[in-house]
């Protein structure tokens, strides 16, 4: 089978599995064994995280940055921030999205309004419409949109020639 196909059989098994996940973790308290479920797919998104595979950044960083209860995940932004920016730099949206609130949130990474501005309108431009509401509301702030825009130009320009880092 190729790759594509086994990843894409990889994340469908992965989004019915979480769906059960609410009735399996009122189980696994029960029975005590919560952490061996969430470990196990915590294992896999890691390998495929370190393949790069962008849908796999941003589930592991949703897991680093919100672990379920009893997952035995720990809870670390800093890892989630540096997660979702290696997903972000491929033009996932969602990632994107996620790197403005935790930009805007202060955490994982030191708070900054112009750059969760500007992640947030990376990210609608990219169709995300959690994005496009936050760049709503944050447009109307003492924020100077043209700075903005001049920062969301640099960091497309630095994701398209492979040269953005964490900051």
């Amino acid at each position: 089978m190729s790759k594509l196909l086994n990843i894409k059989i990889y994340f469908l098994s992965l989004i019915l599995s979480m769906a059960a996940f609410s009735s399996v973790d009122a189980y696994a308290e029960r029975q005590n064994i919560g952490t061996t479920i969430y470990i196990s797919e915590w294992s896999r998104l890691r390998q495929l995280a370190e393949e790069g595979v962008p849908e796999a950044l941003f589930q592991l960083g949703n897991l680093y940055y919100q672990s379920p209860p009893n997952s035995g995940i720990p809870q670390n932004s800093k890892k989630a921030f540096k997660l979702f920016l290696r997903a972000a730099k491929e033009g996932h949206a969602a990632s994107q999205h996620n790197v403005g609130v935790l930009y805007l949130k202060g955490q994982g990474v030191e708070q900054n309004d112009s750059k969760a501005l500007a992640w947030f309108m990376i990210a609608s431009d990219n169709g995300n419409k959690s994005a496009k509401r936050a760049v709503a509301r944050l447009s109307t702030s003492s924020i100077n949109i043209a700075e903005i825009n001049k920062m969301k130009n640099e960091y497309q320009q630095q994701i398209k020639n492979q040269t953005l880092t964490a900051k």
